[in-house]
C-alpha cells in the first residue's frame, strides 16, 4: 500500500499538521505501508524527523508566491503525484484545500481521508476526520458525498504511539503542582513562552520547576534563552523528542489549544490553554464545558498578569486540578491513530488448517490469563488433556482447526465445530496480538473460508460472554449486529449467523 499526505509547517501554520499526519503514518508504516508527505517549504527540522520515520518528503516548489492561486496548487499537487503514482490513499490536512482541489486529485489516488478542524468548505473525500471535542457530524450536512465515512471527537485523535505506551505507565497525580510544563507548540509566532516565562518568574512559585518548551519555528530563542539563565528553576529545550515523557512527568500545563491538546489527555495533565488560532477557540471552550480544562483566552488578550493569577491560582488548589486532569483523561486514550489506520488499511488474515506441531502454540494461548478470563469456565489448562483434545479434534469430522496467518506468523485459531444443524465458531488471538485489530479480521477469514465448504451447516453461532467487549467488538465488526441476546449476520452463506452473548 502507497499512502500519500499533503500538509504544510511553517511559522505561520505551525506545526500541528504535519505532526498529526507524522502520528497516522507511523501506525499506518507498521501495517505495511510506504508513506509520503507532500509539502511545501517543509523547515529542516520536520524533514530530519520524517526522514528518521521513514516517510518521504515530496518538495512542492516554494518562495514568494503566497497565497497561492487554487490553479498553480491543483497543477502542482497534479505533477508531484503523477511522477510517483499509483497511490491507495491521499490524507489531506491543510485548511486551504477543499472539494475543487480534491476532485482534481482523484484521478491519482484510491481513496481521500480529510483531516478537518472547520465545518465551512465542500470536499470531496472518502473517509473525513475532524478529531474535535466539539465536532458534529450533522455540521457536514450537504458538504459531503452522503457515502463518505465521517469520525468525530479525540476517539479518533491522531497522537502518537508514545503517548499510548506513556499512559499505560502513568503514575497518579494528587493535584500538587512540582514541575510546570509550558508548551505553544511548533511556532508561538506571538511569543506568549515568553510572556508564560514573564509570569512564572513573576509568580515566584516555591518548590515549582519550570519546564519550557519550544518548537523548530519558533522565532525569538535568543531573548527566551535570556531569560530562562536568570531563573534557576526554569529549563529551557527546543525541538524536543521526548514530548511525551516530559508530559508524564509534569503536574501543571501551560500552553496553547491545538493539537497537543489530545496528548496532553492521553496523559491527564491539567492545564491552562491559550488560543494561538480560531480554530482552537472552540477547543478551549469545549473543554472547559467539560470541566477538563481552564481557558484564558486568546493569545492576543492574555497578559502577563493573567498568566501569573492563573499560575498561583492552580498551585493553591490541589483538588480543582486532580479533577481537571482526571476529566480530561477520560477524553483520549491515544489509539485514535491506530483505529483511523486500521480503517484505511484493515489487516489482513489468511488461513491455513492446523497441524500436530501447533499443539503447544495454541496451549499456550488458550492457557493465558488474558484468554482463560473470557472462557466459561476459567480454570487453568493440563497440557496432557489439552494434548488429548488437540488430537482428537484434528481427527475429528465434525470439527477443523485453522490457524490465522498475519504478516507470515501465526496470530490465532478458529475452531468450527458441528453442532446438528448449526456449526459452532470459537475464536482467539495470540495474546500477544490483542490490540491490532486483527479479531474481526480473523473472523471475516473465518466465514469465507466457511463459504467454501460444503460440510458444514450455512447456520453458525458463537457464543460470547457478555463482557467480553473485545470480541463482541469484533464480532460487530465482521459484520454482525445484535438481536436480543444474538448477534447475527448475513454473511452471503445462505443463512444468517448468530452468535449468543
Amino acid at each position: 500500500m502507497r499512502v500519500v499526505f499533503r500538509a504544510d509547517a511553517s511559522a505561520a501554520v505551525g506545526g500541528g499538521h504535519v505532526m498529526r499526519c507524522a502520528a497516522l503514518a507511523a501506525q499506518l508504516q507498521q501495517r505495511g505501508a510506504e508513506v509520503f508527505l507532500l509539502s511545501r517549504g517543509l523547515p529542516e527540522p520536520y524533514r530530519r524527523m520524517l526522514a528518521d520515520q521513514g516517510c518521504r518528503v515530496l518538495p512542492l516548489p516554494a518562495g514568494g508566491r503566497e497565497p497561492l492561486a487554487l490553479a498553480d496548487e491543483i497543477d502542482e499537487a497534479c505533477a508531484a503525484l503523477a511522477a510517483h503514482a499509483p497511490w491507495d490513499w491521499l490524507i489531506v490536512d491543510h485548511y486551504g484545500l477543499g472539494r475543487e482541489w480534491e476532485r482534481a486529485m482523484r484521478r491519482f489516488v484510491g481513496k481521500l481521508l480529510l483531516i478537518d478542524d472547520y465545518t465551512d468548505r465542500d470536499h470531496d473525500g472518502d473517509v473525513l476526520l475532524n478529531q474535535n471535542l466539539h465536532a458534529d457530524a450533522d455540521a457536514y450536512r450537504g458538504r459531503l458525498s452522503p457515502s463518505c465515512v465521517i469520525l468525530t471527537g479525540p476517539r479518533y485523535a491522531l497522537v502518537r504511539a508514545e503517548f499510548a505506551a506513556a499512559r499505560a505507565a502513568l503514575r497518579r497525580r494528587d493535584g500538587s503542582v512540582g514541575r510546570l510544563l509550558v508548551c505553544f507548540g511548533g511556532a508561538d509566532a506571538d511569543d506568549l513562552t515568553g510572556r508564560t516565562v514573564d509570569a512564572f518568574i513573576a509568580a515566584d512559585l516555591q518548590g515549582v520547576w519550570g519546564d519550557v518548551v519550544v518548537g523548530p519555528s519558533y522565532g525569538h530563542w535568543e531573548k527566551l534563552a535570556a531569560r530562562c539563565t536568570g531563573s534557576p528553576r526554569l529549563g529551557l529545550s527546543r525541538d524536543v523528542t521526548d514530548m511525551a515523557e516530559r508530559m508524564a512527568a509534569a503536574d501543571l500545563f501551560i500552553g496553547g489549544g491545538g493539537s497537543m491538546t489530545w496528548e496532553r489527555a492521553t496523559l491527564g495533565l491539567a492545564g491552562f490553554t491559550v488560543a494561538l488560532a480560531d480554530n482552537q477557540q472552540p477547543v478551549c471552550a469545549a473543554l472547559e464545558e467539560r470541566g477538563a480544562g481552564i481557558h484564558l483566552g486568546g493569545a492576543g488578550s492574555v497578559a502577563v498578569q493573567d498568566m501569573v493569577d492563573a499560575l498561583r491560582f492552580g498551585v493553591r488548589h490541589p483538588g480543582l486540578l486532580r479533577a481537571l486532569g482526571e476529566a480530561i483523561a477520560v477524553l483520549s486514550d491515544g489509539r485514535g491513530a491506530l483505529r483511523v489506520a486500521r480503517l484505511l488499511l484493515p489487516a489482513q488474515v489468511s488461513l491455513r488448517s492446523a497441524q500436530a506441531d501447533d499443539c503447544a502454540a495454541i496451549f499456550a494461548w488458550r492457557n493465558d490469563e488474558r484468554t482463560r478470563r473470557y472462557f466459561f469456565d476459567p480454570s487453568p489448562l493440563d497440557f496432557a488433556a489439552h494434548s488429548t483434545w488437540f488430537a482428537a479434534t484434528l481427527a475429528s469430522a465434525d470439527s477443523r482447526l485453522l490457524i490465522g496467518m498475519n504478516a507470515g506468523t501465526s496470530c490465532g485459531v478458529i475452531r468450527f465445530d458441528r453442532r446438528g444443524e448449526r456449526t459452532r465458531m470459537s475464536v482467539y488471538l495470540d495474546p500477544s496480538r490483542h490490540g491490532e485489530g486483527l479479531g474481526a479480521a480473523l473472523i471475516r477469514a473465518g466465514l469465507a473460508w466457511l463459504r467454501q465448504r460444503e460440510d458444514f451447516p450455512r447456520l453458525v453461532c458463537a457464543e460470547i460472554l457478555g463482557d467480553n467487549a473485545a470480541s463482541l467488538a469484533a464480532f460487530a465488526a465482521a459484520g454482525f449486529h445484535e438481536c436480543g441476546r444474538q448477534w447475527q449476520v448475513e454473511t452471503g452463506l445462505g443463512e444468517d449467523v448468530e452468535g449468543a452473548s
